[in-house]
């Protein structure tokens, strides 16, 4: 065995070590903190001096990165249309700027220097099968160790919870990765990382609410998919010949097919939530006019409460005002709004029959399309 496979081996197992000896005694490093990222920093620094580093120069790099981001977009059109049936959950975390930057920030900076470090030891190490084994458990041990304080094993479903949502997704996720480093670089790696740690997990406004049981489902079904895909893309190690253009046109095509038939189907109303254009300010400054608002349709009435922004229909419009009394007559709801930014209460009582549901979520901007070509029309 060459010495830069030992080299590699017992910076592996002290690493492992390092790792172990917090979980049970230190307590320093855990996820996304300043202490975790100096760690993988200076682990690179020593990889660096022991075997040195050599630039990405796969042909693949970008076909891949193209790939992983189509892959990736049809993923999230896909998930986040069943919450259309199952229901969705707003984002924990806050999405001003400078509260993304803090909760993102750090945690990119360790996904480049961890995919920086599993693409060094693939680019000097990939004729050993035992350096690339037990990069790949390395990696996947750390990340379930690290998070580890997020699970438990108290009860059945806490077990499973724990297996289907971080071990079984973090050992395939880190072959996968593995993988896809080997054929393609660290580029399409990080990107895919980035996608699914950062953006659905940090950015996104609402996420589905899928369930322990459909959420572990879909964490091993997706990195499967991909990892079959490239395997099928670089099979029997014939050479590869992307075409750029055709792949390019094949990407507008999916994306394009996906969107219209996501925008479709949220606009049409048939499921749980429909998305409408705001046409007026009179919710501003909460809803602005040219905003679209997200709609959970319902007619647990009695689950409507004051201060909630209502849906309604009256006199074949539809109108979104904040809901400021609530009485009862012959046993059904009957409810008053006022616009936040009108000076009177509405005049008119809202029927259970009127009503078509709840605001759940504003999209800026995303309404001025439909709201411009609806003046236009009608003058």
């Amino acid at each position: 065995m060459k010495k830069s496979y030992i080299k590699t081996l017992c910076l592996e197992f002290i690493i492992m070590n390092i790792i172990v000896l917090n979980m049970f005694i230190f307590n320093i490093f855990e996820a996304n903190n300043l202490n975790y990222f100096f760690l993988w920093l200076l682990i690179d620094i020593i990889l660096f001096l022991v075997i040195g580093f050599e630039k990405d120069k796969n042909l693949y790099k970008v076909d891949v990165s193209q790939m992983i981001f189509v892959y990736s977009f049809v993923y999230f059109i896909l998930v986040w249309s069943i919450g259309l049936i199952l229901g969705y959950t707003k984002n924990p975390y806050s999405l001003t700027i400078t509260n993304i930057i803090n909760n993102t920030f750090i945690l990119l900076a360790i996904i480049l220097v961890q995919e920086l470090f599993r693409f060094n030891i693939i680019r000097k190490c990939s004729q050993s099968k035992i350096v690339i084994f037990s990069l790949n458990m390395l990696l996947a041990f750390i990340s379930i160790v690290i998070n580890l304080n997020n699970y438990s094993f108290t009860t059945a479903l806490d077990a499973f919870e724990t297996f289907g949502l971080l071990i079984i997704p973090n050992i395939i996720e880190s072959y996968v990765l593995t993988f896809m480093t080997i054929k393609s670089g660290y580029r399409p790696a990080i990107l895919y990382r980035i996608i699914f740690e950062i953006l659905l997990v940090y950015i996104v406004p609402i996420t589905p609410d899928l369930g322990v049981y459909i959420e572990s489902i879909l964490k091993i079904i997706f990195p499967t998919f991909v990892f079959l895909k490239l395997n099928n893309t670089f099979a029997d190690d014939k050479k590869v010949s992307f075409r750029r253009t055709s792949m390019f046109r094949t990407t507008l095509n999916i994306l394009s097919g996906v969107t219209l038939a996501f925008i479709i189907v949220i606009v049409s109303g048939i499921f749980k939530y429909q998305m409408i254009a705001v046409g007026s300010n009179s919710m501003y400054p909460l809803i602005k006019k040219n905003d679209a608002i997200l709609i959970e349709k319902t007619e647990q009435y009695d689950k409507i409460n004051i201060g909630d922004i209502l849906v309604y229909k009256h006199e074949r419009e539809v109108i979104l005002h904040r809901i400021v009394k609530i009485t009862k007559k012959d046993n059904k709801f009957i409810y008053n709004t006022k616009g936040d930014n009108n000076n009177t209460v509405d005049k008119w009582d809202i029927s259970e029959k009127d009503v078509i549901g709840t605001v759940k979520m504003v999209a800026p901007y995303i309404g001025y399309p439909s709201v411009w070509l609806s003046e236009v029309i009608g003058g």
